[in-house]
């Protein structure tokens, strides 16, 4: 599994699990958790059962959890703001964890009853990528999941909607900044940006 790198913004790890096992909702927002032994990604208050404490890792924020191989949680949605979840995108974001591999284009969402336009400012504003972004990462990080689990590189590629194998090795290369082979035992490491007065500064 690909692991993050520790964020001086968030919270003591020990401070964070404990949130975690009281469900703690005064930590909602600040992170996010991801669970080694079932390669889920859960926000703060999630109600399922607690792992433990060496299979949990956390993250600032969900982009860094999609490209270390995680899926979001069926249960506390992750991917959506809390208290707000918007039923006009509900649809759609079920459709694509039914079959993250798939490959939507701006016709397809048109053919869902979606404005593109509507949909991309949502996932800019709430994730700080677009709609077609968080489709890479998921099919990426997807795909970085089962290269970690021995898998084949080629039968990956496929199975995760790419088109080619020379494709797959771009997007890799990219995010690990080694081919596929490489990238089962890699680290990522993330870089993020904090609001401040002065504008968006990074860590």
């Amino acid at each position: 599994m690909v692991a993050a790198m520790p964020y001086e913004a968030l919270p003591p790890p020990d401070e964070m699990f404990s949130a975690v096992l009281n469900r703690d909702i005064s930590y909602e927002g600040l992170f996010i958790f991801g669970v080694r032994t079932t390669g889920i990604f859960c926000r703060a208050t999630c109600p399922a059962r607690k792992s433990a404490r060496e299979n949990v890792t956390f993250f600032a924020i969900t982009a860094d959890a999609l490209f270390a191989g995680f899926r979001p949680c069926k249960r506390c949605y992750p991917m959506e703001p809390a208290g707000a979840v918007p039923d006009w995108l509900r649809g759609l974001i079920k459709a694509l964890e039914s079959d993250p591999s798939r490959r939507w284009q701006d016709q397809d969402l048109r053919d869902f009853g979606l404005e593109p336009t509507r949909v991309r400012r949502w996932f800019k504003r709430h994730h700080d990528m677009t709609f077609h972004a968080y489709q890479r990462a998921r099919r990426l990080g997807l795909a970085l999941g089962q290269l970690s689990l021995g898998e084949d590189i080629s039968q990956t590629a496929f199975a995760s909607g790419y088109e080619s194998v020379s494709g797959f090795h771009d997007a890799v290369k990219r995010i690990c900044g080694g081919a596929p082979g490489q990238a089962r035992d890699a680290t990522v490491v993330y870089l993020t940006r904090i609001s401040s007065r002065l504008g968006p500064m990074a860590p």
